[in-house]
């Protein structure tokens, strides 16, 4: 009896050795299996976050430069208003307007030219001074200066004939000169 519990101990032993290390075998796999499923999933997570680190810096780049835009445009706006309201007001000024007015004239007259001056109806007290600032020139016939309801601010010069028209309105003033200062109102922005 002895040699009969002495085999059966020794064969539920080896079995019981037998079942430990398969069942050691296949933690170790599991284990494995696990770290490496760990591992794909930490590389994973860290290239979804660069991925994402990127667009949010994208983003706020992009933010920034809309803000800029939205800046300088409001800038550039603001800029044109103000330009347009002071040269309106500084056309409007007689001291202003007849030394524009007399050299822009002279200026065609030396190259031969026939003018036409046209000055918007608020400008009517001026004429007599304009006149006499251009009568020699007048008197031969070079020089025309007149009245015209649909100039809204400034003057306009017409040459050739009438075939060619010179816009001096304030209008157009401020604008040729918000073209000349907007490259130096971006580079103040910047």
């Amino acid at each position: 009896m002895d040699k009969i519990q002495t085999e059966g101990l020794g064969k539920a032993k080896a079995e019981a050795d037998e079942l430990l290390a398969r069942a050691r075998d296949e933690a170790r796999q599991i284990t494995a299996a696990a770290q490496q499923r760990a591992a794909e999933l930490a590389a994973r997570s860290e290239a979804e976050a660069e991925a994402n680190r990127r667009h949010a810096m994208e983003a706020v780049r992009q933010a920034g430069r809309n803000v800029m835009l939205g800046v300088e445009k409001s800038t550039r706006e603001l800029l044109e208003k103000t330009l347009l309201r002071e040269v309106k007001a500084a056309m409007a000024l007689p001291e202003v307007l007849k030394p524009l007015v007399r050299e822009t004239v002279l200026g065609y007259v030396a190259q031969d030219e026939t003018v036409s001056v046209r000055l918007p109806n608020a400008a009517e007290a001026l004429l007599p001074a304009l006149r006499e600032l251009l009568r020699r020139e007048a008197e031969s016939g070079k020089v025309e200066v007149a009245l015209d309801a649909a100039q809204g601010s400034g003057f306009s010069l017409r040459v050739q004939n009438g075939r060619v028209e010179h816009d001096f309105s304030a209008e157009a003033v401020a604008a040729a000169m918000s073209k000349t200062l907007r490259p130096q109102l971006a580079e103040l922005l910047k």
